[in-house]
């Protein structure tokens, strides 16, 4: 079966309205990320999630988000964020949540649909497909992240635990693989992890996320 290649996000008639006014997904709620606060917008990889806990009574609008820059998969992003365990038992599937980092241009959304009257309020068009995300790792590729965290990243430690986070986000990313898994949150969850290991000072160059 073909992977999806879109993400939802949710929100209320008011926030609808200022998406469409400004011809995009402005950042919004604020995680308190290792390296400081980071504003973001949830997405959710469920076109029905009652049970997400990302979907409430007021949120009339569902839209649909192709491939964009900036956008992470939470349970893997999630390790380098201090409140992530308080947003996790806040309710939901937290394995279905993605942030993203960036403004979301209204350009790069397919569909938009009122969830009360089941109407189109923005067309579809044709996305990219599940390719656009970047690149599906496999395990070989994620235990290199591991080995370059202990032979590294871990020796160079500023006391601030980032190595033993970026573990957790290679254990996260090594759930991801097992054959028939969503290619979304494997491609995407590659892409957080390669970010942040990248990001360390001087980090070798073959690990930058490009």
């Amino acid at each position: 079966m073909m992977t999806p290649s879109t993400l939802f996000h949710f929100t209320t008639a008011d926030g609808w309205e200022a998406i469409s006014r400004d011809a995009k997904i402005a950042l919004g709620k604020h995680s308190m990320h290792l390296d400081g606060d980071r504003p973001l917008i949830w997405l959710t990889d469920s076109d029905n999630p009652t049970d997400t806990g990302l979907h409430a009574p007021d949120m009339a609008y569902r839209i649909e988000v192709g491939p964009a820059p900036g956008i992470h998969y939470w349970p893997v992003w999630s390790t380098l964020v201090d409140n992530a365990g308080a947003i996790d038992k806040a309710g939901g599937t937290h394995r279905t949540w993605y942030v993203g980092l960036e403004e979301i241009p209204l350009g790069l959304c397919s569909e938009a649909i009122n969830l009360d009257s089941k109407q189109t309020v923005r067309d579809a068009r044709r996305m990219p497909g599940v390719e656009a995300w970047g690149p599906l790792p496999d395990a070989d590729d994620v235990n290199d992240v591991g080995a370059l965290i202990t032979s590294y990243i871990a020796p160079h430690d500023l006391g601030q635990y980032r190595a033993y986070r970026l573990g957790g986000m290679v254990a996260a990313m090594n759930g991801l693989l097992p054959p028939g898994a969503d290619e979304r949150r494997a491609r995407i969850g590659w892409r957080s992890l390669l970010e942040e290991a990248g990001s360390v000072p001087d980090c070798p160059e073959r690990w930058a996320a490009s």
